[in-house]
C-alpha cells in the first residue's frame, strides 16, 4: 500500500458468514487521520479474506493469517455483548468480556475462554464428516471448578460449562449448542459419530483434557446419581444404555437404539425415546429389559386416558413403568422390544394383544371373524382382528387398515393346519406386497393383502413389515409365528397369470424364489438368491441380472441328485430330471462358469450338495460347451457310465483345455485359457477330474508353479482326419485307417507321440518344427524303412500300412526315436541305418540331413546337398552313374563316408578339379564327385572317409595321397594340392602351379606338349616326382636356363619345363626332386644337376653362368658367357657354334672353368692374344671362343681347353704362342662325352 504505514490504518470487518450459506468475507481498511478515505476488501462468496498479504511502504508484510488474528483480537478487546464469527481454516477465537457468540467457520479452530469473559456461546458450523477438531481451551480454570449441564426440552442437546466464581471471582457460562446433535437419522440409515460433535475436546488450566466420550460419561454418570425424585436421565445420539432407579424419573435416550433397565424394586419409571424408527425400516430399535421379574407376572394395559397413547406394565408389589406414547402414530416413542431373564421377548404385537386380553381363540362375528365359505374378503377394523381359516373355507383375503405397526396386532388363526401342511407366499399383485398361505393339501389360498409392503428391502433382515397385514399366525397346535417369523418361512411365489418372479431383496435377501410351471425366477444382483424346485414344478427358467460375490442356490425337493442330467446349451445350463423330464434352464449362466452369475450351489433334500462355484458337473447327455472359468472353479465331476479310462484332453496354442469322452462326439467341454504358465511348462486351472465310482484324476495347479504337466490325446476317424498338437503339453496321437495328417506341436513345453500299427492305413505326419517319438504296435522285424527324398516312410511288413514322416532328413530334432512293441528304441543313428535314403532311377536331387542319415541315390546322375555339422553315409555301386555332393555354406565340420558296395581300391581312380575330388570306377567309369573336398584345409567339406567292397577305409588322408589331378586335351592351368596329389596334366601346353610345403606325382608321357612346373612363393620345401610314364633315360635331353631346368624328348618334341628347379644354386628345394622313367630309372636332384647343362638358343644368348659344377651349352649363335667368383664349369663348344666370349667380371677370386671342345681336334684350333683375352679360332669353320682376362695380372693355370680326356696345361710364363701349348687326342674318349647328343 503505497504511502501507507502499519500504524496509519484501522481494520474492519465488514461482512460477515450467513450460516446458512457460509458466504462472505471482508475487510475495510480505514486511515485514522481521515474518514473520507478508505479501502475495501470483499469476498461476497467465501468465508476468507480475498488476499493473500498487505505490504507497507516501509516493507512490513501481514499475512492474511495475521490480519485475521488481528480482526479476533480486536473484537475480544471489546467489553460489549458481541459476535466473533472465524473465517475458514484453523482459527484460535478469544471471547471478550462481554456475553459473547463465538461462532467458528470451517477447519480447526480452538475457543479460548478465560476467568470473567461472562456468559458466552460457541457456534461451530462444521458439515457432518468433515473431520475437524474443534477445542475449548480455558487457560485459567481447572477441570475441579466447573460443572457440566444439560438443558431439558429443545435444549436438550446443548451443553452447558458452568464457570464457579471461587475466591470473589465471578462466575460464568460457556454453552456449546448444539453438542450432542451429532447424529442424523432418515428412512435408509442412522448416522452417528463423536467426530462430528461441536467440540471434540475440552482442555483445563490443570492440563485435564477431555474428551467428548468423556463429557457424556461424566452427564451420564451425573444424571443416573440423581436420588431426587422426578429427575431424568438422557441418552445421547448413539446406543445408550440408560438405568431406571429407587425414585420415580423419567428416561430418555433419544436416537439411537438405546436399552432400558429397571430391576425390580426401581421406582416408578416413565419412557419417552424420543428417537425414531426410521418409518418401519428398523433401523432403530429400542429394547426394555426388566430384571427379577417373570413375564407371567407381569400385566399390560392401556392408559385410562381415552387421549393417551401410553401402555402402562404392571406387577404385583412393584412400581409401574409407562410407555409413553407406544401406540401413537409418531415414530419417536416406540419400544421394539421387552426382554426377560428368562428369555422370553416381547414385541410390540405381543405388548398390544397383552393390553387388549390376548386375543380370542373362537369367532365372534365382530373382531374374530371366520371364512366360512359365506366371505371371501374380510376387511379389518380399528381394533386387533382375529380371522380363523382352514381347509374347505376355500380362497380367501384380509384387507387391514395402514396402521403402525405398534399401533393395531391382528392374527390369523389356522382350523386343522400345522406348520408343515401350508406353504407361506411372498406375491406381489397390485403394487401389494402380499402374504399367501397356501394349504399344500387341497391348494386352497388365504392372502393377506400388504403384509410385506413396508418391509426393509435392501437385505438387511431389520424390518419384516407389518401394520398393513397381521402381526401373528397360530397354527392349530399353538405355534404362534410373528411378521419376522412369517417372513422367515416366506417364499417368493408367482402370481395368478404371472410370467416371472422376483427376489425382492425382503428379509436377508436369501428368501426363497419358488417355482412353478412356465415361470421365470429372476434373481437380484447384490443378493445371495435361493430358487425352489421340486418334480411337478414344471419347466422354468432362471434369470439371473449382473454378477457379484454371494452364493446364488438351487434347492431341489423331492428329486436324487443321480436324477439330475446337466445340459450345455449355447449360453443356458440346462438341468434336466430324468424321471419326469421337467427342465431348470439356467439363463445366461454360461459361458462364464463360476463368475456368480446364475446358480453356484444345488442342494438337494438328501443333503446332496452341487458346489457349481468350483465343480463342473458333466454326464452322458450334457452336450458340447465352452466355458470360461472364472473364481475356484477346480474340478470336474463325471456323472455315471464314465470312467477315468473313458476321458481325454485335448488343447489349443490358445491355453483353451478341451476335455472329451471316448466315442462320444456329442459331448465335451472346452475351457477357454485353462492352461497356465508355471516355470516348468503349463498346467490346468481344473485341479481335480472326479468320477462316479470314487476314482480321482489330478490334473491342474492347486497354485502357481504346481500341477501337472498335461498330455492331449487326438483320436483320427472317418470324420476326423488332421489331427494338430498343442505346443502346451505332450501330445499322443491314435491314427485310424482314414488315412490321418498329424501335425507336431512345436515349442520347448511340448512332446509328441504317435501310436500306429496294423491297419492305421497311411498316414502323414508333418513335423512343424516339433519333436516326437513313433510308437509301433509291432516288432523290429515286422518293420521297413525307407527315405524317400526327405521323407521317412515307416512300413509294416504284414500289409500295406505306411506312416510318412515328412521332412525327417532336414530336422534332426523330429523324429527322435522310433519304439517297438518288444521295448526295443530305435534312435536317429539306428533309424539311419534301417532307413536309406533311396533316390529314383533317374536324375534325383536330395537334401540330405546334417546327420545320421544313410542315401542310396541309386541310378542316374544324381546330386546330394547337405550342410551343418554331423556325418552321413552314401552309398554307391557300379551302374550309379555319374553322382555329385555338394556342401552349400560354411563354417561347419562334416564326417560323411562315401561307402563303395561292390568297388575295390583298384577300380577306382582320384582325381582333383579344384576344390572337387571326383572318384572315378575304372572298369564302367562311373564316377562320384566330392565338391568343397579340399575347399580351405581340406578337413571339412566333402568326404571324411571312403569305405570298399573289401573293408578297406580311406580317411581323409589317403583320400589325399590318392588324388589325381587330371588335365584336359587344351592347355590347362592347374593348382595342385600342396601334397600328396598325382597330376595328370594330358596333352596340351599345360602350367603346373605348386606351393607349399609337400611331395606330388606329376605324371608325363610322349605327346603332351609342352608343359610347365611353377613353384610360386618362397619358404617351404618340397618333394616332387616327375614320372616319365613311356620315356627312358636315353630319350630325354636335360637342359638349364637360369634357374630352369628343360626335360625334352628330341624324339617328340615335347618337353617339360621346371621352374626355379636351380634357384639359389639348387639348395633350395623347390622344382622336382626326382625323375622317374618306364623303366623303372629314378634320377635324384643330384644327378639331375648333373645331367642338365645350361643351354642357349639358336641365336645370341646373354648367359650368367653358376660359379661353380655347371655346364654351359651356349648353342648357335654369338653367345656371351659371364662367370664370377670361385669354381669350375665346363663350357661345351663345338663346330658351328658362332663366335662365344666368357667374362670373368669383378676381381680377387680364382676359377678353374674348362672348355669343353666336343667336336675339334688340336690341330684345328689357333690360338691368339689380345691383351688379357685369349681367342681359340677353328680354322676350318671360322668358330671361335674368346676367354677374357685369361692373361690377367699372374695367372699360373689361366685355364683349360679339352679335346679329349687329356688336356692342355698353360706351359711358361705369359705370353706362350700357340707352339708353346701340347696336344693330345684320344677320339675314343670324345665318342663318348655325355654333353654331345
Amino acid at each position: 500500500m503505497s504511502g501507507i504505514l502499519p500504524g496509519d490504518v484501522d481494520l474492519q470487518r465488514v461482512r460477515f458468514p450467513d450460516t446458512l450459506n457460509d458466504a462472505g468475507a471482508g475487510i475495510l481498511i480505514s486511515a485514522k487521520d481521515s474518514t473520507s478515505a478508505g479501502l475495501l476488501i470483499d469476498n461476497p462468496s467465501a468465508n476468507v479474506l480475498p488476499f493473500d498479504q498487505l505490504v507497507f511502504d516501509d516493507g512490513t508484510v501481514w499475512t492474511r493469517a495475521q490480519v485475521q488474528q488481528m480482526l479476533f483480537d480486536q473484537a475480544a478487546a471489546s467489553d460489549g455483548n458481541q459476535t466473533i464469527y472465524g473465517f475458514d481454516g484453523n482459527d484460535t477465537i478469544t471471547s471478550g468480556l462481554g456475553d459473547d457468540v463465538l461462532e467458528g467457520g470451517k477447519g480447526n479452530d480452538t475457543y479460548v475462554y478465560r476467568r470473567g469473559d461472562g456468559f458466552d456461546k460457541i457456534v461451530v458450523n462444521n458439515p457432518t464428516g468433515s473431520g475437524y477438531v474443534n477445542t475449548l481451551s480455558l487457560p485459567d480454570i481447572a477441570s475441579t471448578e466447573v460443572s457440566l449441564l444439560r438443558w431439558p426440552g429443545s435444549g436438550i442437546n446443548d451443553l452447558v460449562l458452568a464457570i464457579d466464581g471461587q475466591n470473589g471471582s465471578p462466575q460464568g457460562e460457556v454453552t456449546i449448542a448444539g453438542e450432542f446433535n451429532y447424529g442424523s437419522t432418515n428412512a435408509f440409515n442412522t448416522h452417528v459419530d463423536r467426530a462430528d460433535a461441536p467440540i471434540q475436546q475440552i482442555a483445563f488450566a490443570d492440563g485435564v483434557v477431555w474428551s467428548e466420550a468423556d463429557i457424556e460419561a461424566k452427564l451420564l454418570a451425573q444424571e443416573q446419581a440423581q436420588v431426587k425424585t422426578g429427575g431424568a436421565v438422557y441418552g445421547f445420539d448413539g446406543a445408550d444404555t440408560l438405568y431406571a432407579g429407587a425414585g420415580a424419573r423419567t428416561l430418555s435416550g433419544g436416537l439411537g437404539s438405546d436399552t432400558y433397565v429397571w430391576t425390580a424394586g426401581d421406582g416408578p419409571t416413565f419412557i419417552s425415546d424420543q428417537g425414531s424408527v426410521a418409518l418401519s425400516l428398523g433401523i432403530e430399535t429400542n429394547t426394555l429389559d426388566i430384571k427379577g421379574v417373570n413375564p407371567s407376572d407381569v400385566t399390560v394395559t392401556r392408559s385410562p386416558d381415552p387421549n393417551a397413547h401410553d401402555l402402562i406394565l404392571t406387577m404385583a408389589g412393584q412400581a409401574p413403568i409407562v410407555l409413553k406414547d407406544q401406540t401413537a402414530a409418531s415414530t419417536t416413542n416406540v419400544i421394539n422390544r421387552v426382554v426377560f431373564d428368562d428369555g422370553t421377548a416381547w414385541d410390540w404385537s405381543d405388548l398390544l394383544l397383552l393390553a387388549d386380553g390376548g386375543g380370542p381363540t373362537t369367532p365372534d362375528g365382530v373382531n374374530a371373524r371366520a371364512f366360512d365359505g359365506s366371505a371371501s374378503t374380510l376387511t379389518g377394523t380399528t381394533s386387533d382382528d382375529t380371522y380363523f381359516w382352514g381347509a374347505g373355507h376355500g380362497d380367501g383375503t384380509i384387507v387391514e387398515g395402514n396402521y403402525q405397526e405398534w399401533q393395531k396386532a391382528d392374527t390369523v388363526r389356522l382350523a386343522g393346519l400345522n406348520a408343515a401342511g401350508v406353504d407361506l407366499g411372498i406375491r406381489s399383485e397390485n403394487s401389494h406386497l402380499d402374504l399367501a398361505i397356501i394349504d399344500k393339501a387341497t391348494g386352497e389360498t388365504l392372502t393377506v393383502v400388504g403384509q410385506f409392503d413396508s418391509a426393509s428391502d435392501n437385505g438387511s433382515a431389520s424390518w419384516p413389515g407389518g401394520g398393513t397385514g397381521i402381526e401373528r399366525l397360530i397354527f392349530a397346535d399353538g405355534t404362534t409365528w410373528n411378521p419376522q417369523q412369517i417372513l422367515d418361512h416366506a417364499m417368493y411365489v408367482a402370481g395368478p397369470g404371472a410370467t416371472t418372479v422376483s427376489n425382492l431383496n425382503l428379509g436377508d435377501g436369501s428368501i426363497p424364489i419358488a417355482a412353478s410351471p412356465g415361470v421365470t425366477l429372476v434373481g437380484k444382483y447384490g443378493t445371495a438368491n435361493t430358487y425352489l424346485w421340486h418334480p411337478g414344478s414344471g419347466n422354468i427358467s432362471i434369470q439371473y441380472l449382473g454378477w457379484d460375490g454371494p452364493t446364488d442356490t438351487l434347492l431341489v425337493e423331492g428329486a436324487a441328485a443321480a436324477d439330475m442330467q446337466f445340459v450345455y446349451s449355447g449360453s443356458d445350463l440346462v438341468i434336466r430330471d430324468k424321471v419326469t423330464g421337467e427342465t431348470i434352464t439356467a439363463l445366461g449362466q454360461l459361458p462364464d462358469y463360476g463368475s456368480g452369475k446364475g446358480i453356484e450351489r444345488i442342494v438337494f433334500d438328501d443333503g446332496t450338495v452341487y458346489d457349481l462355484a468350483q465343480t463342473i458337473y458333466f454326464g452322458l447327455g450334457s452336450g458340447t460347451t465352452n466355458l470360461n472359468l472364472y473364481g475356484s472353479v477346480g474340478k470336474i465331476q463325471f456323472g455315471a457310465g464314465i470312467s477315468a479310462q473313458d476321458v481325454y484332453l485335448q488343447a489349443n496354442d490358445s491355453g483353451d483345455l478341451t476335455v472329451k469322452i471316448k466315442g462320444d462326439t456329442d459331448d465335451s467341454i472346452s475351457l477357454h485359457y485353462d492352461l497356465r504358465w508355471n516355470s516348468w511348462g503349463y498346467s490346468s486351472v481344473i485341479q481335480q477330474l472326479q468320477f462316479d465310482d470314487g476314482t480321482t484324476v489330478s490334473l491342474g495347479q492347486p497354485a502357481p508353479g504346481q500341477g501337472a504337466p498335461l498330455t492331449f490325446t487326438w483320436f483320427g476317424s472317418a470324420f476326423v482326419t488332421s489331427l494338430t498338437g498343442s505346443s502346451l503339453g505332450a501330445n499322443l496321437y491314435e491314427v485310424a485307417p482314414s488315412g490321418d495328417t498329424i501335425t507336431f506341436a512345436s515349442g520347448a513345453n511340448s512332446s509328441n507321440l504317435v501310436e500306429f500299427g496294423a491297419g492305421d492305413g497311411h498316414a502323414i505326419v508333418s513335423l512343424n518344427g516339433g519333436s516326437g517319438i513313433v510308437d509301433l504296435d509291432a516288432l523290429p522285424a515286422d518293420v521297413s524303412l525307407a527315405m524317400t527324398g526327405n521323407d521317412l516312410v515307416v512300413g509294416l511288413n504284414s500289409g500295406s500300412d505306411t506312416l510318412t514322416i515328412r521332412g525327417y532328413q532336414t530336422s534332426t530334432t523330429g523324429i527322435t526315436a522310433i519304439k517297438f512293441a518288444d521295448g526295443t528304441i530305435w534312435d536317429r543313428q539306428a533309424i539311419a541305418a534301417n532307413a536309406p535314403i533311396r533316390g529314383t532311377a533317374g536324375n534325383d536331387s536330395i537334401d540330405l540331413p546334417s546327420d545320421g542319415v544313410t542315401v542310396d541315390a541309386g541310378a542316374g546322375d544324381d546330386t546330394l546337398s547337405v550342410s551343418g555339422n554331423g556325418s552321413d553315409r552314401i552309398i554307391f555301386s557300379k551302374g550309379g552313374g555319374h553322382d555329385t555332393l555338394t556342401n552349400p555354406g560354411s563354417g561347419y565340420t562334416r564326417n560323411d563316408t562315401l561307402v563303395l558296395t561292390d568297388i575295390d581300391p583298384s577300380d577306382v581312380r582320384l582325381t582333383r578339379n579344384g576344390d572337387a575330388m571326383t572318384l572315378t570306377v575304372l572298369s564302367t567309369g562311373d564316377s562320384f564327385t566330392a565338391r568343397y573336398q579340399f575347399w580351405g584345409s581340406g578337413s571339412e567339406q566333402g568326404l571324411g572317409n571312403i569305405q570298399f567292397a573289401d573293408g578297406t577305409i580311406w580317411d581323409r588322408a589317403t583320400i589325399a595321397s590318392n588324388i589325381w589331378v587330371i588335365g584336359t586335351a587344351g592347355n590347362d592351368s592347374i593348382s595342385p594340392p600342396a601334397d600328396g596329389a598325382t597330376i595328370e596334366a594330358g596333352l596340351g601346353d599345360d602350367t603346373i602351379n605348386l606351393s607349399g610345403t609337400g611331395a606330388d606325382l606329376i605324371l608325363f608321357a610322349k605327346g603332351d606338349g609342352h608343359d610347365t612346373l611353377d613353384n610360386g612363393g618362397s619358404g617351404y620345401q618340397r618333394n616332387d616326382t616327375l614320372d616319365l610314364t613311356d620315356i627312358l633315360p636315353s630319350e630325354v635331353q636335360l637342359g638349364q636356363l637360369g634357374s630352369r631346368l628343360t626335360v625334352s624328348v628330341p624324339s617328340t618334341g615335347d618337353s617339360v619345363t621346371v621352374l626355379y628347379q636351380f634357384y639359389d644354386s639348387g639348395s633350395s628345394v623347390y622344382g622336382i626332386n626326382y625323375i622317374k622313367f618306364a623303366d623303372g630309372t629314378v634320377w635324384d636332384r643330384a644327378t639331375i644337376a648333373a645331367d642338365a647343362p645350361i643351354r642357349g638358343t639358336s641365336g645370341n644368348d646373354s648367359i650368367s653362368m653358376p660359379t661353380d659344377g655347371a655346364t654351359i651349352y651356349p648353342g648357335a649363335g654369338d653367345d656371351s658367357l659371364s662367370v664370377s667368383g670361385n669354381g669350375s664349369d665346363r663350357i661345351i663348344f663345338a663346330k658351328g657354334d658362332g663366335h662365344d666370349t666368357l667374362n670373368n667380371p669383378g676381381s680377387g677370386y680364382n676359377r678353374n672353368d674348362t672348355l669343353v671342345l666336343t667336336d675339334i681336334n688340336p690341330w684345328e684350333v689357333q690360338f691368339t692374344r689380345g691383351g688379357n683375352a685369349m681367342a681359340l679360332t677353328v680354322a676350318s669353320t671360322g668358330d671361335s671362343f674368346t676367354a677374357y682376362y685369361q692373361y690377367w695380372g699372374w695367372q699360373p693355370d689361366p685355364g683349360t681347353v679339352a679335346g679329349s680326356v687329356r688336356q692342355w696345361h698353360r706351359l711358361g710364363s705369359v705370353g706362350a704362342s700357340r707352339r708353346d701349348l701340347l696336344v693330345y687326342l684320344d677320339w675314343q674318349h670324345d665318342q663318348r662325352d655325355p654333353y654331345r647328343k
